[in-house]
């Protein structure tokens, strides 16, 4: 797909859409701008069968946009200009970076005075995922994309939320006191992003588990336990177990001695696999059921170190460095 606005047309894979001077006006700040400005555009929309999906997403044809809000510790921090990265995923070119053409497009048609919330990035930051491809595929390369930023995000305690498109969120004069002056800056964490450029991704089409991966970096990587423990809980969700028996302890305590030794390799701190993953069952039980207290025999770890033994679990269960 492909916005001309200079000769004020959208072309897309069927055909070549002529864009109403009315649009135009809207695209262009006019200052005579009037509500029949805002039927033509909407008229315009439905002529190009432009879709909303949820609450962040734009569809035309087998074209996706889905737009996002930087939120976390960068939500007041600046980044200068517009970028584009282009990764592919599952053999799908995706664009990552500043909202396109397209989605500008349909922000001016719906609401113009929001435009340079997008473009000029004059109160938050947006990113935006947009690529074509078949719809069964969509959901797959969608939750990747999300993973794939959020965790450079994460470095700076940040993450990615759904942005309402077509109206700005309600202002809030709360502040926060840690500004996070120790993490890198956006810039640096879009220099990262740009080093996205080119790569190959391969989600094996688990767009359930990746959403759950990306729900993660929404927390601080201390505090991803209960995150960390729903994507252990999904990976074994079909292991058989018995009555009375926890499944995801059957499921990770029964993998081989070999895995369980690489995994501890890279845990280190003499940590022993079996009681850390009996450990880590019964303080989600103990979150979830206060009365649920630690048996006298097992092994208590701290917090940290048993987020970071779910850490390098997942990543050697699913293939993917978190």
């Amino acid at each position: 797909m492909q916005i001309d606005i200079e000769n004020k047309v959208v072309k897309t894979e069927n055909e070549t859409v002529e864009i109403p001077e009315a649009v135009i006006d809207l695209l262009q700040d006019k200052s005579d701008l009037n509500d029949s400005h805002l039927v033509e555009a909407n008229q315009f929309l439905k002529r190009l069968d432009v879709k909303r999906i949820g609450f962040n997403g734009l569809r035309l044809n087998n074209c996706y946009e889905f737009i996002f809000k930087v939120d976390g510790d960068k939500f007041l921090d600046s980044h200068s200009g517009g970028y584009e990265v282009s990764t592919n995923i599952d053999n799908v070119k995706v664009r990552i970076g500043s909202p396109s053409d397209f989605a500008i497009l349909v922000i001016g048609c719906k609401n113009p005075f929001m435009k340079s919330y997008y473009i000029d990035n004059d109160m938050y930051h947006y990113i935006s995922i947009s690529f074509s491809c078949k719809e069964t595929k969509a959901s797959a390369i969608f939750q990747y994309s999300k993973v794939l930023i959020n965790k450079i995000l994460s470095k700076g305690n940040s993450f990615i939320m759904p942005d309402d498109v077509f109206k700005p969120d309600d202002t809030t004069d709360e502040w926060e006191d840690d500004f996070g002056f120790d993490q890198p800056s956006l810039n640096d964490l879009v220099d990262d992003l740009m080093g996205l450029e080119g790569t190959e991704h391969k989600s094996k089409n688990r767009s359930k588990l990746f959403s759950l991966v990306a729900e993660a970096y929404r927390f601080k990587e201390d505090a991803r336990f209960i995150s960390y423990f729903k994507v252990l809980e999904y990976l074994g969700r079909r292991h058989q177990a018995q009555n009375g028996e926890s499944k995801i302890s059957k499921y990770l305590c029964n993998m081989d001695e070999e895995f369980k030794a690489q995994v501890m390799q890279k845990v280190g701190d003499g940590l022993e696999y079996d009681k850390v993953v009996e450990c880590m069952r019964i303080l989600r039980n103990m979150i979830v059921h206060p009365t649920v207290k630690f048996p006298s025999n097992t092994t208590i770890y701290p917090m940290k170190k048993i987020v970071c033994f779910q850490k390098i679990l997942i990543s050697e269960l699913i293939g993917f460095d978190l």
